[in-house]
């Protein structure tokens, strides 16, 4: 009986790389036709997939957006740890737990920009090539606006908007939930745990924030500014500080206290603060918690993660929703 088990198990296996290999093999392919055929569109593959593994670790001694962003990462460890000491992000790193280890490992990708290079290999490199077909038709809706830095805020806005949408999809409908709740799975906050996305999460951001922004007029810079800026913001709320901003927390901008509400294993907290940066949308849809109760555990029921490792927790949603895998 054991060895019928074990044969299994490795025919299994032998299937899944050939799986796997053929798939290589096809989006290898797929891509020297592009280099050779579509030079535009192999120019955003490359920027996408290529080009991080190339300016990697430069730009750290620059303070560009991207050098910017990446020493900010200290500034937050460091609130965070005068604030919170034994109950910190160092001090949970340093105990390396599996849900740890899982926003580390996820957030070094994200952190040193390789974020978008699974959805683009996954994708066959159609995250780079749709925003880039669809752009040709981009109105520049907020053209005439002549200050540089309040285009940039209306794009703020707009971004925020459309993930606040975009963020209650994930949780409205049971397929994409089974990849957001990769992200709930979390079990302890640290400035990283928001890098803990699924990279389905971002192949999903493209019809329903990317898209839309590139054909408001949004150059593909700016959204990568915005990223950035986004990030700093969400290193905060994924923090454990209890800080509420008060007023500035309930109507301008997300406190590390409400986006927890939003991770609370509490009923009274489901569906509430979808928000991203700021809980305006909240107010105005009608999802704000508006109680008194905030909780210290964050989580999901049932909780199938921080197990298996990162390759088997990835891989767990597409067992859930797509049943022949």
């Amino acid at each position: 009986m054991s060895e019928k088990i074990h044969s299994s198990a490795k025919n299994s296996f032998v299937m899944s790389l050939l799986k796997i290999g053929t798939f290589a093999l096809i989006v290898l392919l797929w891509f020297i036709y592009l280099r050779s055929n579509h030079p535009t569109y192999w120019k955003s593959i490359h920027s996408q997939i290529i080009a991080p593994f190339q300016r990697w670790p430069r730009e750290l001694t620059s303070f560009g957006s991207y050098g910017a962003y990446v020493y900010s990462i200290g500034a937050v460890l460091l609130v965070d740890f005068i604030v919170l000491k034994k109950k910190s992000a160092l001090a949970k790193i340093a105990s390396f737990r599996p849900s740890i280890r899982l926003d580390l490992i996820l957030g070094a990708i994200a952190i040193l920009g390789f974020a978008w290079v699974i959805p683009g290999i996954v994708t066959a490199g159609f995250s780079a090539i749709v925003p880039r077909y669809f752009s040709k038709w981009k109105i520049d809706l907020i053209a005439d606006i002549p200050s540089s830095f309040l285009k940039l805020l209306v794009y703020f806005v707009v971004v925020d908007f459309l993930v606040y949408w975009h963020h209650r999809a994930l949780h409205k409908f049971q397929p994409l939930w089974e990849f957001h709740a990769f992200h709930h799975s979390a079990t302890s906050f640290t400035i990283f745990t928001g890098n803990r996305v699924h990279p389905m999460e971002f192949i999903l951001k493209i019809p329903m924030v990317v898209v839309p922004m590139l054909f408001i007029g949004a150059a593909p810079g700016v959204l990568v500014n915005i990223w950035y800026i986004r990030r700093i913001f969400d290193m905060a709320q994924h923090s454990y500080v209890p800080f509420t901003y008060g007023w500035l927390g309930k109507w301008i901008v997300f406190s590390p206290v409400g986006h927890r509400i939003h991770h609370s294993t509490q009923v009274e907290h489901f569906d509430s603060n979808f928000g991203d940066i700021f809980p305006i949308w909240d107010h105005i849809f009608g999802t704000w918690y508006s109680g008194n109760e905030i909780n210290e555990k964050i989580g999901i029921p049932e909780n199938e993660f921080n197990k298996d490792g990162v390759v088997a927790d990835l891989y767990r949603p597409f067992k859930k929703t797509i049943p022949i895998l």
